[in-house]
């Protein structure tokens, strides 16, 4: 998938700007939240865009009959010889009965 998002990578956005004006505008946002908003938005803006379109190029993927499947790097963790614990069905101060009664 990082390859993917590699091929998709874009240059930040040179400015934001604001193309519409609503009554009170200016105290709800004034121009240092408008500028916390434009660095927010230049600062993620390329991976957002990069995510778009590796999430298009991964549903084409699918469309074209390609099936989900793991990561090549949690192939060690998959391939290791390890087992989950068991299920404490009476462990002190639990009860064996899961379900309620309903009347």
């Amino acid at each position: 998938m990082s390859a993917i998002l590699a091929q998709h990578a874009t240059a930040p956005p040179a400015a934001v700007e604001i193309d519409g004006q609503v009554s009170g505008q200016d105290s709800l946002l004034p121009p240092a939240a408008l500028e916390l908003l434009a660095d927010l938005h230049r600062l993620v803006e390329p991976r957002r865009q990069a995510l778009l379109a590796a999430r298009v190029d991964r549903q084409a993927y699918f469309d074209g009959g390609g099936l989900p499947d793991f990561r090549e790097d949690t192939r060690a963790i998959r391939e290791a010889d390890w087992t989950v614990a068991p299920i404490a069905w009476r462990s002190p101060g639990r009860s064996t009965r899961r379900w309620s009664s309903m009347r």
